[in-house]
């Protein structure tokens, strides 16, 4: 396996661009905003790919794309909620919490086609309930604790994909007192 030498931020525009051109086809073919995630999905199973990019992932806001071996970028191309979340967290994040969250190592927050640069962890949705229930117990504001948003780097568990929480007064309050 080839080394990854790091990616400029310019093919990382190349491929948000992409992504936003896929989600204005999707509009153009009456569908709505909100039908993204869905449109993605079946699209995902038929193609396998976006902006000529592995598709490893798409939630409700954001496609998760692989760029190479070692990284993965998120985008989100319907505005920044679940961007601004994860990268606020990770930069307010104590040292002890970063062990536990997959690092942000690039974002861009945008208006539309906010991203996120992330190394790529080992998806392994069939965990043990015992690792799940160890998440719920760490992190109380992490509200969407699944198989699919934590993952193996370097042989410890990290959450993949903390960017969205249904409680943001009390993840703010937790934020702005420490305890993330």
């Amino acid at each position: 396996m080839e080394k990854c030498c790091g990616h400029e931020r310019e093919e990382i525009k190349k491929v948000v661009s992409k992504v936003m051109e896929f989600r204005k086809e999707q509009e153009l073919n009456r569908r709505q905003p909100d039908d993204w995630g869905l449109a993605t999905k079946q699209y995902s199973k038929k193609a396998g790919t976006l902006a000529e990019r592995t598709i490893l992932g798409v939630g409700a806001y954001r496609v998760v794309l692989e760029l190479c071996q070692e990284h993965v970028l998120k985008v989100e191309p319907g505005g920044s909620y679940s961007t601004r979340w994860e990268t606020k967290i990770w930069n307010s994040a104590s040292e002890e919490t970063r062990q536990k969250l997959c690092p942000i190592i690039d974002f861009e927050i945008r208006k539309n086609g906010s991203w996120v640069l992330m190394p790529k962890c080992k998806n392994i949705a069939q965990m043990t309930q015992a690792v799940l229930d160890k998440f719920e117990d760490m992190f109380s504001w992490f509200t969407d604790i699944h198989g699919d948003n934590i993952g193996k780097l370097d042989k410890r568990w990290v959450a993949i994909d903390y960017g969205y929480t249904d409680n943001p007064k009390k993840t703010n309050r937790e934020l702005t007192m420490g305890l993330v």
